[in-house]
C-alpha cells in the first residue's frame, strides 16, 4: 500500500504543471514573422489581458497597461485566491509584449518544451508555454494573452 501511494504521489508531482505534451518545436520562421508584424505596428501604448497559469498556483488574470513601451500598471479582476498585497511582485514579473518576444528568443533553441501562438494580423503573442528544463519544477512559463487594444498616443 505504501509503494502504491508513493507511486501515485510521484505521478501527480510529475504531471501537476504540465499542460501540453513535452516537445521542442522550432518555430523560427513563425517567430521571425510574428516579430516583424509586431514591430511594423510600432505599438508603444496598449493594453492586453494576461492570464497566468501553472507555477503550482491557481490561474490569475489581469490587464496590463503599457505606455511608451513600459508597463505603467496592472489591473486585476477580483479573484479570491489572489493576494492583492503582492501586486508589486506580480508587476515585477509581468512583461511587455516586446519583453515577451525577448524571452522567446532566449528559450527558443534551449527549452525542453517550447510552444507559442501569435495573433495572425498583428503578430503579438497569444499563447506561451515554455518549460526551460524538465529537471526543474515550477519554472514553467504559461501565459495566455487576449484583448489587445491600442491606446491613443
Amino acid at each position: 500500500m505504501r509503494i502504491l501511494l508513493t507511486m501515485i504521489s510521484f505521478s501527480l508531482l510529475l504531471t501537476s504543471c504540465e499542460v501540453f505534451n513535452s516537445s521542442n518545436n522550432n518555430g523560427d520562421v513563425e517567430l521571425t514573422e510574428a516579430i516583424e508584424k509586431w514591430n511594423s505596428n510600432n505599438s508603444k501604448n496598449y493594453t492586453f489581458e494576461n492570464s497566468r497559469t501553472c507555477e503550482c498556483m491557481p490561474p490569475y488574470n489581469y490587464t496590463v497597461e503599457v505606455i511608451n513601451g513600459e508597463i505603467k500598471d496592472v489591473h486585476f479582476e477580483m479573484q479570491e485566491h489572489i493576494n492583492y498585497e503582492r501586486k508589486e511582485m506580480i508587476l515585477i514579473t509581468t512583461r511587455t509584449i516586446d519583453e515577451l518576444f525577448d524571452l522567446l528568443e532566449k528559450y527558443e533553441e534551449t527549452a525542453d518544451h517550447f510552444e507559442v501562438e501569435f495573433h495572425e494580423e498583428l503578430g503579438y503573442l497569444t499563447e506561451i508555454n515554455i518549460d526551460p528544463s524538465r529537471e526543474i519544477a515550477d519554472e514553467e512559463i504559461i501565459l495566455e494573452i487576449s484583448n489587445y487594444s491600442l491606446l491613443n498616443s
